[in-house]
């Protein structure tokens, strides 16, 4: 089962799912202000910095921050 990390549920992590839902079998979100929630039928885990706690589970990880100095 291919299973991804989106970082950031705003708008463009949202366009980023559409693709993704192409190729991976399980996709969740983490967002420092948007944990609970569900986006676009796909879970928002945790906080960024809940990241570690994922690995081995998540491999994929994709950064779809929209703010340039914070992505960078």
């Amino acid at each position: 089962m291919n299973k991804l990390i989106i970082v950031g549920a705003g708008g463009h992590g949202r366009c980023c799912l559409d693709i993704a839902r192409e190729k991976y079998d399980e996709i969740i979100f983490l967002d420092d202000g948007l944990a609970g929630q569900t986006v676009n039928d796909c879970k928002v885990v945790g906080k960024i910095s809940d990241m570690k706690t994922l690995f081995p589970e998540y491999l994929d990880i994709f950064i779809a921050v929209g703010n340039n100095t914070f992505r960078k």
